[in-house]
């Protein structure tokens, strides 16, 4: 679970087993829901109700590409 303020949010726990990294939440947006994660190699991470995707492999890139909405899907970076 993560904790973002007064809210609670789930996270999947399958989603640290099918990347086979351990995962540390770093924020939560509060519009869409999504929780946004960093990996045991550097790579960001979102996990959307759309699904789970990748934002990039370093924190600059990966808040230019969360703002833009530019993602690939996690399921390519499985282990």
């Amino acid at each position: 679970m993560v904790t973002t303020g007064s809210r609670v949010v789930p996270v999947r726990t399958c989603f640290p087993r099918e990347l086979g990294e351990e995962l540390f939440p770093l924020g939560f947006d509060t519009h869409d829901g999504a929780v946004m994660l960093v990996d045991g190699r550097g790579r960001f991470l979102l996990v959307h109700h759309t699904g789970n995707y990748c934002l990039a492999d370093d924190a600059l890139r990966a808040v230019w590409n969360f703002m833009r909405a530019e993602t690939r899907d996690a399921e390519d970076f499985r282990a």
